[in-house]
């Protein structure tokens, strides 16, 4: 999962947003996002689609590798 945790700092860093403003836009506690954000642990499949859907993206592009 660490493609997901790079996509998803990336994605805030585009959106011009700290970990704890996406974290917040999310609905999610901040340790918990920044557990996501570190490749520490993986979202289940409800909350990885609701994080793409809020940050304006899609689950494929957050787990997809390049």
């Amino acid at each position: 999962m660490d493609i997901f945790a790079k996509r998803l700092r990336e994605r805030a860093k585009q959106l011009g947003i700290s970990n704890a403003e996406a974290a917040r836009r999310i609905g999610l506690d901040e340790r918990r996002y920044a557990h996501y954000a570190s490749g520490r642990r993986e979202p289940d499949l409800a909350t990885l689609v609701n994080i793409a859907e809020i940050l304006g993206t899609n689950p494929n592009w957050l787990l997809e590798r390049v």
